[in-house]
Parts: structure tokens; sequence; C-alpha cells
């Protein structure tokens, strides 16, 4: 299978540049799109389904390209962080008016009871939609999204509202995925990333800040993330003069223990710790020592 190919892609609302010629390579697998709120993930994803127009650049994944928007709908599976569906409608009337809508040849029972086991709906095919709790509407979401076994699987924030369980078997539900498609995730839970996604793109304001294997994002914090152990008094200084990661209770109710991200050993009694793959991310995100 080819490589998505994104070449000088731009996107303006208004006075506001939202993508600023980006250009990027997506190889078959799960690939990860991370960023904070605001960085252009959700313009990117909606231009990659067709439901936005970009301003100037070129898409293609092999001869296709996406001037033809018929083509690359039929090609692509979306599953949008906010999901709806007719209410009054089964489980199972559902997945067959999206198979009609999707073009996609000879969906028979067969296939409908396929896709409902991988997504753990089997159960639930004669419930209504309003019917389903908000984790059982995200499976359903998931579903429609990998029904026609789309060549291309864009997420948006996959495994909100889904419990632990549900979580993991979705990851492996992708990871299945995207050993024949390319499967594009785009979250703020990073252990969705670590988890799935061998190589990953981090966007901030507009533009590609990392891109390149999963694991290598943790390099960023390196010799940068010290572990401070503290009292409440002490707490309430430090928080006001460093970049602290996470904060965690100790069970003697008196004392904090603190991840600071410095590039020089903040205070003397800190402990340099090895860099997780979110602190590398977040260390990115501010430029410490970058």
């Amino acid at each position: 299978m080819s490589k998505l190919m994104i070449e000088n892609l731009n996107k303006s609302y208004g006075s506001f540049q939202a993508l600023k010629d980006i250009s990027i390579e997506i190889a078959p697998g799960a690939y990860g799109l991370l960023g904070p709120n605001g960085a252009g993930k959700t313009t990117l994803m909606r231009i990659l389904t067709t439901v936005l127009e970009k301003d100037s650049g070129s898409i293609r994944l092999g001869d296709l390209d996406w001037k033809d928007k018929h083509k690359v709908r039929n090609i692509i599976g979306y599953l949008p962080q906010k999901f709806y569906l007719y209410k009054n409608l089964t489980v199972e009337e559902c997945l067959n008016y999206i198979a009609v809508l999707k073009e996609v040849q000879e969906f028979n029972d067969k296939d409908l009871n396929e896709l409902l086991d991988l997504v753990n709906l089997t159960e639930h095919k004669d419930k209504k939609v309003k019917a389903l709790s908000g984790g059982m509407v995200r499976r359903l979401g998931i579903a429609q999204a990998i029904l026609g076994n789309p060549k291309i699987l864009i997420v948006d924030e996959p495994t909100a509202g889904l419990d632990p369980e549900e979580r993991i078997r979705f990851r492996n539900l992708l990871s299945f995925i995207s050993t024949e498609s390319i499967v594009i995730i785009s979250t703020h839970l990073i252990e969705d990333i670590e988890n799935t996604c061998s190589t990953v793109g981090v966007l901030n304001k507009g533009s590609f800040i990392y891109t390149g294997e999963t694991k290598n994002l943790s390099t960023f914090g390196k010799d940068k993330i010290w572990e401070v152990t503290c009292g409440l008094r002490e707490y309430s200084n430090i928080k006001t003069k460093f970049e602290i990661f996470s904060t965690i209770r100790n069970s003697d109710k008196g004392t904090v223990t603190l991840k600071i991200a410095s590039v020089n050993k903040p205070l003397e009694n800190a402990i340099p710790i090895n860099p997780t793959l979110e602190d590398g991310y977040l260390c990115l995100l501010k430029n410490l020592g970058n």
C-alpha cells in the first residue's frame, strides 16, 4: 500500500493560519497525532476527510488525488470526537444505513455480526441508539468508522467514554487494522499513542515540531526530569518557581512528591529520573532546552 503524501498544506480562518505549509509522509500502520488544543489537529483531520477545503497544497495516496472527493470518501473511515446517529434506529439499522451511505457492496448479516463482535456490541444490536450508554455509542461510532475496511482510518479521541477494558480492546483492534491500512489517531492520551502507534507527529501552532518514532519522544526530557519530596508549605513556594508535571500526596499527609521539569537541578534534594513518553512530549511543547 502507498504512503499518504501531504505536501505544503495551508489552511486559514480569516487572519488566523491554522496550518502552516505542512508536509509529511504517513506510511501504512498506526500514526499518532499529538498536540495541544488549537494546534491544528482537527483542521488537518477535517481536510483529510474532505469535510474541509484546504487553501493550498496537495494530498495524495498513490494515484488518488484529494481533488476527487468522492473516491477519497470511499476509502476513508472517520470517527469524530463528537459522534451522533439517529436515536430511533437500532444498532443494526444504523450500521446497515451507514453501509448504504458508504456504498459498501454486499454487506450481509455475516459481515454485520463480525463487525458487532469486534466492537463488543453483539448483544445490543436490537437496542435503539437512544437506549445506549455513552460508551456503547462510542463503540457504535468505531463500528461505523471501520465498516467497509477503509484504506485510511481517522479517529479523534477514540477511547473517550470507554472503560479501561474497552480501551485496551479498542487499542488492540486499531493495531490489528493498521497491519493493512493507515490508521491516524488524534488524542490527548499519550497512553493511547504509546500502546498503539510506532510513529507520531506533534503539531503546535499549525506546524509539526516533531515527526518520527514514538519511542524517541521521551528523549526530549533527557536530563530534565527531577523528583522532589517536600513539605506542604515548601510546595506552595516551589510551584510558583518551577514547571511541575505531577504532584502526589504521600500517605503521611505531610509531604508531597513532585515531578519537576528543569534544564538545571531545581533544588538541592532533587533526584534525576528517567523521562516517560509524556515527560518528553511536554518538554518538547514547552521548548525546555530544545
